[in-house]
């Protein structure tokens, strides 16, 4: 072997040392950027975890892998995450500290943040009120209604804790209520009575009295405060 090839392979092997050097270095020393608190999201039914601690005024980062843009809602607080994009928020919301229940989408209770005070060690007792209780009670009657059919039994297991995860059925017929706001498309009152049973059918015709035909066919009727009780009323004993 001559001497020019004996360099060539000395060359090599430096080169090669100083590569792998160079790659255990980086792995070992680097300071990559740190994610506080990392909540990934894949959709608004896979999201990890479902329950954050955090000490109030830390750092959470809502780390969105869906294509798909995703809203996140808590009392008066709104959460706008891009698709394919981190956001970091500070973790304190409108009654801190306490145990706050998140709606992805209107999809409620898809994840709990609890932001305990800072001279609190253990988790705090103090509670911000339910997110779903305070915002079912503000709902327009006819919207309360599509609202507790679509959710069925497990209405009154959301309405008492907020902590309650509903089924993903449950989530999907909940998801169909048109939003309370002056709206386009489909009928709150209409997409839950057309899947009804006949007997509930019956039960909601008599509950909305002259005022059916109007509720079925008009997406921003405002139906009497007694007819609306009525409707409730109906839904109740059914």
């Amino acid at each position: 072997m001559t001497m020019n090839n004996y360099k060539i392979i000395i060359s090599i092997f430096i080169s090669l040392l100083v590569l792998a050097l160079g790659i255990y270095w980086y792995s070992a020393f680097y300071n990559k950027p740190v994610v506080h608190n990392a909540i990934t999201i894949q959709s608004c039914s896979d999201i990890n975890p479902r329950t954050v601690n955090v000490e109030r005024g830390e750092e959470i980062t809502f780390v969105n892998n869906d294509k798909a843009d995703h809203h996140f809602s808590v009392g008066n607080t709104s959460i706008n995450v891009p698709a394919r994009n981190n956001l970091a928020i500070v973790a304190d919301f409108e009654h801190s500290p306490g145990t706050y229940s998140l709606d992805c989408d209107q999809i409620p209770n898809v994840l709990q943040i609890s932001i305990l005070s800072q001279s609190v060690v253990g988790p705090t007792q103090a509670t911000a009120p339910a997110s779903f209780q305070k915002t079912y009670d503000d709902m327009p009657v006819a919207y309360q209604a599509c609202v507790k059919s679509a959710l069925g039994n497990e209405f009154d297991k959301l309405y008492k804790d907020s902590s309650y995860n509903i089924s993903a059925a449950a989530a999907s017929k909940y998801g169909k209520c048109a939003p309370p706001q002056p709206r386009t498309g489909d009928v709150s009152f209409k997409s839950f009575y057309d899947e009804e049973n006949t007997s509930v059918k019956s039960c909601l015709k008599i509950a909305l009295g002259d005022e059916f035909e109007k509720a079925y066919e008009d997406p921003v009727y405002a139906m009497t405060k007694e007819h609306g009780q009525n409707l409730v009323n109906c839904l109740n004993n059914n």
